[in-house]
């Protein structure tokens, strides 16, 4: 304050501050009433009015905010053994979609306040999201939901710097989420028909094609092949529309992680990595897994479906140190449609409204996918112990069309060169860095 005064004194010798008033365009009735107030008081009011803003602002506001919460909660009568309520010592922004009011609360704790959540968020007048305990258990926080998140998100509004060989899952309270196929290895997508499953699924896709420089996609869907059939305009793309195709499509995927393995060996390193090992990162997306798993015995195809089965089995356990991925959808997730020895190697999780807890439960081992809002692109991104809420983006068909288009012609110009023949080509045919002296030297030593 007494800075305040101290600069009211110079602007007062100098008569600064009716030059201030003049600059801001002040009227002439206000310049008559700071005259008539005299040179020291009207410099001293011009000064005086902003240092109690501030004093308001970094002091008493705060303060007289913390007391009517502290109130508020007291009103939900919370008290400890001996009468006293909860003490607000901290109220603060921690982003966009969230406040936190951290609460002094001994003998109270956080377990207390939890259950009584319903009635502090009437008393409150907010939503409280969750109730997070501190490592000293007198303080306690309360989070407080300040806005949704968003209803929709394009994939055009996707920030640019997503890494390498890494796709979005969407937004979250957390801020926006991407993920890296070679940290999970493989994702399992799941939900209703409606609910953003197939969206994600190629959004995801695409997004891998796109970040990827070395990477060879083979896509498995029996329902025809519609939903996959824009990927197939790339020549580093392969589809299965028929048991038969998926069967011998991962039976060539398994004996390339043989292969792979085999070269790991001769030269003493523990994976592949895509630019340095000539060999393209390896993405198989099977749409609808529960069409190509599930078959009764009097059906045709019963043995392709049941080996499709245990080569999948054997990819999702050991294709890891290969850069080989495995991407699952399916609108529901039981021990029929996707194996549970399938399911403990699935570590990334992106679960879409289900209809049923069992479902959930079975996907993320709890029910909160049947609670989700019925809005298309909401869903739980689940991968270790990190479990978010997220709104994933929309990718509309033109988009799609359009970007799968710009891949395509880089592959024409040159820009993008497949590392090995595509699986089930001819793979006697050299890849580009390789004469042919060279890559039958490579074929021996990786056997």
């Amino acid at each position: 304050m007494l800075n305040y005064f101290g600069i009211a004194s110079i602007c007062y010798y100098f008569i600064w501050h009716f030059n201030l008033l003049e600059s801001l365009g002040a009227s002439a009735h206000l310049l008559k009433a700071f005259r008539n107030l005299g040179g020291w008081y009207g410099t001293s009011g011009l000064f005086l009015v902003p240092a109690v803003l501030h004093l308001w602002s970094i002091g008493i506001g705060p303060f007289v905010k913390r007391r009517k919460v502290e109130n508020q909660l007291k009103a939900v009568l919370l008290r400890n053994a001996e009468g006293y309520g909860p003490t607000v010592v901290r109220m603060y922004q921690e982003n966009s979609y969230r406040d936190v009011v951290t609460v002094r609360a001994p003998g109270i704790g956080a377990e207390k306040l939890q259950s009584s959540k319903s009635a502090i968020e009437a008393a409150l007048g907010r939503q409280i999201e969750t109730v997070r305990a501190h490592s000293n258990p007198r303080f306690v926080d309360l989070v407080l939901v300040r806005r949704d998140l968003p209803g929709k998100i394009l994939f055009t509004e996707i920030p640019c710097s997503i890494r390498q060989d890494a796709f979005s899952i969407g937004e979250s309270k957390e801020g926006f989420k991407a993920a890296r196929i070679s940290d999970l290895p493989h994702l399992l997508i799941a939900g209703t028909t409606g609910g953003g499953k197939s969206v994600f699924f190629k959004q995801a896709l695409l997004a891998l094609l796109e970040g990827s420089p070395n990477l060879q996609m083979y896509l498995i869907d029996l329902k025809g092949g519609i939903e996959m059939k824009p990927f197939t305009a790339l020549p580093n793309v392969k589809m299965a529309k028929s048991a038969d195709e998926a069967e011998a499509i991962l039976s060539a995927v398994k004996s390339e992680m043989e292969k792979r393995f085999a070269y790991l060996e001769k030269k003493g390193a523990e994976s592949i990595e895509p630019g340095r090992d000539p060999y393209d990162r390896i993405v198989v997306g099977i749409d609808e897994a529960s069409v190509l798993y599930t078959a009764s015995r009097d059906e045709e195809d019963y043995e392709q479906v049941m080996e499709a089965k245990r080569l999948t089995e054997h990819i999702a356990k050991l294709s890891r140190a290969a850069a080989i991925h495995l991407i699952l959808a399916t609108q529901k997730v039981t021990k029929e449609t996707v194996d549970t020895r399938i399911q403990e190697n699935v570590s990334g999780r992106m679960c879409f409204k289900l209809n049923t807890i069992e479902g959930s439960v079975r996907m993320l081992g709890h029910g909160k996918a049947a609670d989700l809002p019925a809005i298309p692109g909401r869903g739980i991104w689940q991968y270790g112990n990190e479990e978010l809420i997220v709104q994933v983006p929309f990718l509309d068909k033109s988009v799609l069309t359009a970007r799968l288009e710009g891949i395509k012609s880089q592959y024409a110009n040159g820009e993008r060169k497949k590392r090995h023949p595509m699986l089930l080509e001819d793979q006697k045919a050299a890849p580009f860095w390789l004469d042919a002296q060279q890559q039958v030297a490579l074929e021996a030593d990786a056997e």
